[in-house]
């Protein structure tokens, strides 16, 4: 971690489905099920065969990024969240 952790409110919660329900719907995926958390977030995502899971995962946190920082400002630590995250097929 770059900074202090950053704790999601439902607020945050909020804006990050949101932005699931959008990049998925853009790249052509079909998101199953979404769940926020304090620290972190889970997705089931269907998605082609030929997409790579690191650049789901890296879509997802990217474009959610956007929008929480658009909303919230950027936390202190510049990021919201950590390097990399377990994707499992």
């Amino acid at each position: 971690m770059n900074g202090p952790p950053v704790l999601l409110s439902a607020g945050h919660a909020v804006v990050v489905v949101g932005q699931f329900r959008e990049t998925a719907a853009f790249r052509g995926w079909e998101l199953l099920a979404a769940s926020v958390m304090f620290n972190h977030f889970h997705l089931i995502v269907r998605a082609a065969d030929a997409v790579r899971s690191e650049n789901l995962l890296g879509d997802f946190k990217s474009y959610a990024s956007r929008a929480l920082s658009q909303r919230f400002g950027k936390p202190a630590s510049e990021t919201w969240w950590t390097k990399s995250g377990s994707r499992q097929r």
